[in-house]
Parts: structure tokens; C-alpha cells; sequence
């Protein structure tokens, strides 16, 4: 303890170390589970690796880090590559990362399942919000690379199938630096100004990291946000990215967008030729069940014999008008014989007739006698006949 000059300090220790470490653990591989994840607001990541008996602390600079595709989660078994290193403030060992795996799985396939999921929970795969297609659009906006056969294959089968339709279209790199940049604010022209009444995205076929541009959460969103229609045909039947989730729909390549999203002309001039041949044969159709019931109606007799029809009418006229004078003259007849009837027995009925039979009237103060005892000694009454009146005084009664 005395020799001083075999003392060291505590920084010189752990730079002894540290040099030891690194001068002899470098460009390692290490497998293990990941525990304590953070995303640092300066954008390093920190994480512990471990296993059933030890753990090692983890870093990954920012400048690395962000170009890892999928998002290191708790329990996510990992293979890391990087340096031993040691965190000389506190005295700590860790792995300095260069590289980060998904144990059995790669790393852009592990990125599109946790991207997909996010998606999916968040409802932008949702069926129900899917637009139709305009059956017969006017104007349709191509985003894909100017470059290759796409655009070629795109604009030659849409103009041959629907020449009428108007392209617009926007050039963009449909994979690397910028990529994502471009095909967003394409995306969000036709969004935003509405010139076209649909999108197609497009790029051919390739490996996942060449599609990868497609698989970009900020792309999703901006389909997702497009007011119009958005159409994917990114790769080969057997790719799938998550554009084709998000988008309206989804073509299996891009050659077969242009039968999606325009009708054939031939099929058009098809349809149109088997309408018409229906509507000529009905009109003829029509035509003939008209020409049938003419036909009958011309051979009807008061067709052909209008005048022997109008004559008939007459003759019944004139038997009608016959009934009716005969009608009208026994009525005549009856009445008269009725009033004749009834002036019979008015002159029976009448008091002068009576009076004429030898019958007489006789009255006290102008109003009929009908009882002797009605009378008294000494009344004067008066009695009609036929031919005048007899005045007289009762003397008894």
C-alpha cells in the first residue's frame, strides 16, 4: 500500500478496462431478449439484452437507429452486432449497436407486421370506408416512376381499353432517398386540387426493401387522407405492401389497374349493340301486335260496312221514337180517362146534385141542422133546395 506508484485512479481503471474491452470484443454478435426499451427524445435508443442468467445494457446512436424499419419492442428476441464498450461515468459495460436483427424473422418483414397491426387497430384497413370507383371516370392520376415499363404498360392499356379518359400524370421515385417525400405530395396534389377522379400508385415487382417506400406509415396516412379514390399496384400478385391495405383498392399488378379502373371500349359498343338490338326488337314486336289488332279491326262489319251500321242505328231510332209516341199517347189516353173518372164522382160528391135528388139543407144561423134538439120554439131557420131556400119558425119542438 505504500508504493504509490501502483495506485490507480478510478478513471484510469475504467479506461483501462474500457481499452481492454473494446481492443478485444469488437464487431460481436450477440443474441438475446430485449427488456427496459426506450426511445430517447434525442433519438438513441436504450435497451437491456438478456437471457436466463445475465443481461448487458445496449445502446444505438441516432444516426443508426433511424434507419432500423421496425420499432424494438419488450420480449423481442434480437440479435445485436456492435462493440463492447464501457459507460465510463458510471462504470458500466455495454454493447454499442451497429446492427439490430429480429431473432427468426428479418427485420423489414418483422417492421411491415408491426406497421400492418398499428394500422389495423387504428381502422385505416377498414372495409367500410373503402370508395367505389366511378364506373366511367373522366380523368385518372398516375404516381410511379418514369422510368421502366409501368407508366408504358399503364397508359397503353388504359387508351386502349378507355382512349377517351384524360392522364395526368406525376413522376416520383417509387423506392430509395426521398421516395416517401415525393409520393406523399403527389399523392396530396390530386388530393387537394381535385383534377382527377382517382389515383394509381405504381411500381413494378421487387424484393421487400425494394417496395419498401410503400410500406411507409407516412404513405399509408396520405392515401388514407386522399379525397379521392386511390388505387395500389405496387409489385407482382404475390407482394403486398401496406398501401394495398389502405388503399381503395388493390391491384394485383400494375398492368391489371388499367382493367380495373376503366371499362373496355369493345365491351361498351357490345352492350350498346345488344341495347339496341332490344329496343328494335320490341319497337318491331310492338309494331306487329299493333299491325295484328288493325288488321282485326279493319275486318269488324262496322268497319267495312259503316253505312248498313248507320242505318241500323236509324231504324232503331225510329222504333224508339215509335215506343215513345205510342207510350206518350196511352199516357195521354189514361190521364184523360182518370180525370174524367174523378169528375164523375167530384158532381156525385157535389151538395146541388144532392139537393137535385130531392135531398134539402137545413140551417140555423147559417151553420147545419144535423139534430132536432139543436133547435127550439120560435127559432127561425132556413131550408135549401135544389131550386132556392124556404124560410121557417119552429113552433114545437
Amino acid at each position: 500500500m505504500n508504493n504509490t506508484s501502483s495506485i490507480l485512479t478510478v478513471t484510469t481503471l475504467t479506461k483501462q478496462i474500457k481499452s481492454l474491452l473494446e481492443n478485444n470484443f469488437s464487431n460481436l454478435f450477440v443474441q438475446g431478449e430485449a427488456s427496459n426499451v426506450k426511445y430517447a427524445v434525442s433519438g438513441h435508443l436504450y435497451f437491456t439484452l438478456k437471457d436466463e442468467n445475465s443481461q448487458i445494457s445496449c445502446v444505438m446512436w441516432k444516426g443508426i437507429n433511424q434507419f432500423v424499419p421496425f420499432t424494438i419492442t419488450e420480449g423481442l428476441k434480437l440479435i445485436v452486432r456492435g462493440n463492447v464498450t464501457v459507460y465510463e461515468s458510471r462504470g458500466n459495460y455495454q454493447i454499442v449497436c451497429s446492427q439490430i436483427e429480429p431473432l427468426g424473422i428479418g427485420e423489414f418483414q418483422l417492421a411491415f407486421e408491426q406497421l400492418k397491426n398499428k394500422l389495423l387497430n387504428e381502422g385505416l384497413f377498414d372495409l367500410e370506408r373503402k370508395r367505389k370507383l366511378p364506373k366511367f371516370p373522366k380523368s385518372i392520376g398516375i404516381v410511379t416512376s418514369p422510368q421502366g415499363a409501368v407508366l408504358h404498360d399503364l397508359i397503353t392499356n388504359i387508351n386502349r381499353r378507355f382512349p377517351i379518359v384524360e392522364i395526368v400524370f406525376i413522376p416520383v421515385n417509387v423506392q430509395g432517398k426521398n421516395s416517401v417525400e415525393e409520393i406523399i405530395n403527389a399523392i396530396n396534389y390530386f388530393s387537394k386540387n381535385k383534377i382527377t377522379d382517382l389515383i394509381i400508385i405504381a411500381r413494378g415487382g421487387g424484393s421487400i426493401e425494394d417496395l419498401w417506400s410503400f410500406n411507409s406509415e407516412e404513405v399509408a396516412r396520405a392515401i388514407f387522407n386522399s379525397s379521392i379514390p386511390v388505387v395500389s399496384a405496387i409489385g407482382h400478385e404475390t407482394d403486398f405492401t401496406i398501401s394495398d391495405f389502405v388503399a381503395d383498392l388493390r391491384a394485383p399488378t400494375p398492368s391489371s389497374a388499367a382493367e380495373l379502373v376503366v371499362p373496355n371500349r369493345e365491351d361498351i359498343i357490345e352492350s350498346l349493340v345488344n341495347s339496341l338490338y332490344v329496343v328494335q326488337s320490341n319497337i318491331k314486336n310492338r309494331f306487329s301486335v299493333h299491325k295484328d289488332w288493325l288488321k282485326s279491326i279493319s275486318e269488324r262489319y262496322w268497319i267495312k260496312y259503316p253505312t248498313e251500321i248507320i242505318n241500323q242505328h236509324r231504324q232503331t231510332i225510329d222504333f224508339y221514337l215509335s215506343n215513345i209516341e205510342n207510350v206518350g199517347q196511352n199516357i195521354f189516353k189514361q190521364a184523360k180517362l182518370n180525370l174524367k173518372n174523378l169528375q164523375t164522382n167530384l158532381e156525385i160528391l157535389n151538395p146541388t146534385s144532392v139537393l137535385k135528388r130531392g135531398y134539402s139543407i137545413t140551417k140555423l144561423n147559417g151553420k147545419i141542422i144535423k139534430h132536432s134538439n139543436n133547435v127550439k120554439s120560435n127559432d127561425e131557420i132556413s131550408t135549401t133546395l135544389s131550386d132556392g131556400e124556404i124560410i121557417s119558425i119552429v113552433k114545437d119542438n
